[in-house]
């Protein structure tokens, strides 16, 4: 009975902090836009979706995530310490990094050499590398939330199967947003090495 209690007290807790980032528009925890910011590369110009981009970024994560978890493979807690260990260096790597993005937006300002387009290409590609390492921090910030949870009712199983499921698709989709943020980061510095 008390299972069933912590369950459906953590389900309505998660729906109203979903709800929360999802459709108050002033508030605090207000995500959508940071996610619809990171997805427009998912975009053509026309405004459809890259189908294979989304595929490959989105839904295949999906797909290995319900194979493990119905395969009976859970994140335990003693895993789930260690991805909080993971997360919590990764979170502070990538709050450094966006300090290091950011900074070059100064020397770029300041540079009248750059042509109109070559300046709104190079704000445009320090916007694209701040908006995939936000959407990073955001990841790892609700894998950190999952990982506490599991953590933290390690005998009720539902829940730790609910969050197995969406950590594995969540470190899934962080890892391969990786290379998005490694191919930007990369040719944000190839412009300032020219």
């Amino acid at each position: 009975m008390k299972d069933k209690v912590l369950i459906y007290f953590l389900i309505l807790i998660g729906l109203w902090y979903v709800g929360c980032m999802i459709f108050r528009k002033n508030h605090y925890m207000n995500c959508k836009k940071m996610v619809t910011e990171h997805l427009k590369f998912l975009r053509k110009e026309d405004g459809h979706w890259k189908k294979i981009e989304f595929f490959n970024f989105f839904l295949i994560p999906l797909v290995i995530a319900i194979v493990l978890v119905l395969y009976n493979i859970q994140i335990d807690a003693e895993m789930a310490e260690t991805i909080l260990v993971i997360m919590s260096i990764l979170l502070s790597t990538f709050f450094m990094i966006i300090t290091v993005v950011l900074s070059f937006k100064n020397p770029v300002d300041a540079d009248r050499t750059y042509s109109a387009m070559e300046y709104d290409n190079i704000k445009n590609l320090i916007g694209a590398v701040t908006n995939a390492i936000i959407f990073e921090i955001f990841i790892s910030i609700i894998i950190v939330l999952l990982s506490f949870l599991i953590v933290f009712t390690k005998q009720v199983s539902i829940i730790q199967s609910i969050c197995s499921f969406l950590s594995f698709y969540l470190i899934l989709v962080m890892v391969l947003n990786l290379f998005i943020v490694l191919r930007s980061f990369s040719a944000l510095v190839r412009v300032f090495i020219k």
